[in-house]
């Protein structure tokens, strides 16, 4: 989807038939130059701009990888804490889980909008609009699981770790919409 673009399959295009039209048989073009020239000249930056894309590539999917972490803790801490808390609150009408649940795909899927969006576009700062309205939202229902489990205090019971995997979310959510570019 990303690798294969208009642009792209007409430089494919265009390329071939450069190389079709300067063939001997047709227009026999040729030039007598000098290797150091096309080794300095073509060869290194390419070589070099190659490595640098795997180079940010790579560092977007350690970035990714803590992201979805960090998420997935989220999510089962909102699952898992109500059940096993001595302290919980017996209320079958909590949707803790459901609201993170949610908000957490949300999210994701506005990072995912941040990556492929020209930075200069309107879905570019309504995705990021929307990325924050999610954290906004998941900070909010951290507190209300704190409350619910019967910890009401920051850092009480280990519920503070939450607000932790949410700050976790920020940081790398930007630095892939950065490093995807």
């Amino acid at each position: 989807m990303y690798t294969l673009s208009f642009s792209t399959v007409l430089q494919l295009c265009l390329t071939c038939l450069a190389v079709w039209a300067c063939s001997p048989a047709r227009l026999a073009l040729s030039f007598n130059a000098a290797l150091p020239i096309i080794v300095f000249g073509v060869i290194f930056p390419l070589t070099h701009a190659i490595s640098e894309n795997f180079r940010r590539r790579e560092h977007a999917t350690c970035v990714l990888a803590q992201m979805y972490a960090s998420a997935t803790s989220l999510y089962w801490g909102h699952l898992d804490w109500p059940l096993y808390s001595s302290e919980a609150k017996q209320d079958a009408e909590y949707a803790g889980p459901l609201n993170c649940g949610a908000l957490l795909h949300d999210f994701l899927g506005s990072v995912r909008l941040l990556m492929i969006t020209d930075t200069r576009e309107e879905a570019y700062s309504a995705a990021y609009r929307r990325c924050m309205r999610n954290l906004r939202s998941l900070s909010a229902c951290n507190d209300a699981l704190g409350q619910h489990v019967g910890y009401t205090k920051a850092g009480e019971g280990g519920v503070s770790r939450l607000a932790q995997y949410t700050r976790y979310l920020v940081r790398p959510a930007f630095a892939i919409s950065r490093a995807a570019r």
